[in-house]
């Protein structure tokens, strides 16, 4: 979360409320719910930046039930106060379905903590998931406990467009491996041990090499923005950058497209969209060692009967991910498979975020994986990640 945001919202909450350490325990009751707006901070008007930040700022008792809400939940969320306000289902129509369990378990720790920071995503008013930084901390109001919260629209960049120094470094180690090998296999040679076994050493461990360059040249790439382009398009060339490797695993692919979804144009880049499907794709070749059929379908979302994104749904029948390594797959580097780099869901991954939209994977073991990528239509990616 913004500096910035921590310090305005910590402002505004300590000068509207009193410190639970304050309050003996008995006191700490559930106020029965009324419409409750915090006083405006001292110098500033009804109309004043306070009443618009780059945020959106709650109110809630603690069932989570709304009280006071924010003016520009409407611009952020596309919700009006109105319809935020005592409304107890609120966080179920605005998280994607995905991310509930994430959220109301973070919920639940206020039981027991003062205050919870974490993120996940949240429709914003385009009917789009974005990331948010979601801020709540426990307060004493007149004697009675209640939450106040903030939620913070996480620009793309922000999130997936900056690699850390972790990621750097497991980089590094890699293409290391590979040059000590080629240094070993040299110095066999110079020896006058017999050159062919050290001669393949040498040129596996060069192509390893240069792979891995390429892939990890590919995953730090920004997107080079086009206005409108057809998104079956990037699946049918997607698929057919994978046709080797379906035939030599004797894979079919059977393609499900909505007619809504051929006509309709996204923005970005479709160089890197293609890339994405296509490790997607070929995950999903490699999970299937007997042969198999992949399904690639691709639907219309629409919020108001008005289309926001689409909707590319891939399914494979093949060895599935262990429950224990389903929230790793996306982390780079992380492989299960051996002389695998494990930079193909996670490039997906970020390419997709960067795009503004969001992928999921489902898995079980012996019954295949699906993977689920929801972009925003054209007009409604985030202009930050430019």
């Amino acid at each position: 979360m913004a500096k910035r945001e921590l310090i305005s919202v910590s402002v505004a909450m300590k000068r509207t409320v009193k410190s639970e350490s304050s309050i003996p325990h008995s006191a700490q009751l559930e106020k029965p719910l009324e419409l409750f707006k915090p006083p405006p901070l001292a110098g500033l008007s009804g109309d004043s930046i306070i009443d618009l930040p780059p945020y959106v700022v709650y109110v809630s008792n603690t069932a989570f039930e709304p009280s006071y809400v924010s003016a520009n939940v409407q611009v952020l969320l596309g919700v009006s106060a109105e319809r935020f306000v005592g409304n107890r289902n609120i966080w179920k129509e605005v998280i994607p379905e995905g991310d509930h369990d994430k959220v109301f378990e973070k919920f639940r720790v206020l039981n027991r903590a003062v205050e919870i920071s974490f993120t996940h995503r949240i429709f914003d008013r385009r009917g789009i998931p974005i990331w948010v930084s979601h801020r709540v901390r426990v307060a004493i109001n007149n004697g009675f406990r209640s939450f106040c919260g903030s939620i913070t629209p996480i620009a793309s960049s922000e999130f997936s467009g900056l690699l850390d120094p972790t990621t750097i470094s497991s980089f590094v180690h890699k293409l290391g491996n590979h040059f000590q090998l080629l240094h070993l296999a040299l110095n066999s040679l110079r020896k006058g041990v017999s050159g062919a076994q050290e001669t393949n050493v040498i040129q596996d461990a060069l192509d390893k090499a240069v792979a891995l360059t390429r892939a990890f040249s590919e995953f730090s790439q920004a997107p080079a923005w086009v206005s409108a382009f057809e998104f079956i398009g990037i699946i049918d060339t997607a698929v057919a950058s994978q046709s080797s490797i379906l035939v030599d695993h004797r894979v079919e692919i059977t393609r499900e497209f909505d007619p809504r979804a051929k006509e309709l144009d996204i923005q970005g880049d479709p160089y890197l969209l293609e890339l994405a499907i296509g490790a997607i794709l070929q995950n999903a070749v490699e999970a299937m060692d007997r042969g198999g059929t992949i399904t690639v379908r691709a639907s219309v979302e629409s919020r108001g009967g008005v289309p926001v994104a689409v909707l590319l749904v891939v399914t494979d029948d093949g060895a599935g991910i262990e429950e224990c390594n389903l929230s790793k797959v996306m982390i780079p580097f992380f492989s299960t498979k051996a002389n695998h780099d494990g930079l193909g869901l996670s490039m997906a991954a970020r390419f997709v975020e960067l795009h503004g939209g969001i992928l999921r994977i489902t898995s079980e073991v012996e019954n295949g994986t699906e993977v689920q990528i929801l972009l925003p239509l054209k007009g409604d990616t985030d202009d930050s990640c430019r």
